[in-house]
């Protein structure tokens, strides 16, 4: 199903605006909410499923899937953000990887 969304699914920039908390005190799940467009042109909320510790500050942007012709089942795409976080390791991964060789070698 994630794979079919990720193929098919209707893209859209969503804007973190609050967190709701799962049970009064601290100990309870943060979920954020997210508000976004959908290809109708309506704004829509739409509550994560996953909970995180204010993973996603308000006001960041993050971006959203959802099926065509159900944007009221969008999620956050966090595959986009697990790629992203990737890219980053695989650019320091390379640089830690090719200093070294460049001053064994003798260029730098």
């Amino acid at each position: 199903m994630q794979r079919r969304l990720g193929r098919d699914g209707v893209r859209a920039t969503g804007t973190v605006i609050r967190h709701d908390r799962e049970t009064a005190d601290d100990a309870g799940g943060c979920f954020p909410v997210v508000a976004f467009t959908d290809a109708a042109g309506r704004t829509r909320e739409r509550r994560s499923a996953h909970s995180g510790t204010r993973r996603w500050p308000i006001g960041r942007q993050v971006p959203v899937l959802y099926p065509p012709g159900a944007p009221q089942t969008a999620v956050i795409d966090t595959r986009a953000q697990k790629a992203a976080v990737a890219g980053v390791l695989v650019v320091v991964g390379a640089a830690f990887t090719v200093v070294p060789l460049l001053l064994l070698v003798g260029v730098l």
